[in-house]
């Protein structure tokens, strides 16, 4: 994946949390996102930073 396409997906992690945590994301949603390219991992805190592997350690 492009790394644009990388930082776009990320800027979504506290969007797919919010969703998650309210009941807004079901598979339909989740197909929506995917097809919208802002699909990915959920973090565990809405205030989670984003860390790389590299950074970790």
């Amino acid at each position: 994946m492009k790394e644009s396409k990388r930082t776009f997906a990320d800027y979504y992690v506290a969007v797919r949390a919010l969703a998650e945590e309210i009941g807004v994301m079901n598979p339909v949603a989740r197909r929506v996102w995917k097809l919208l390219g802002i699909d990915g991992p959920s973090s565990r805190d809405r205030s989670e930073p984003k860390r790389s592997a590299k950074h970790a350690a």
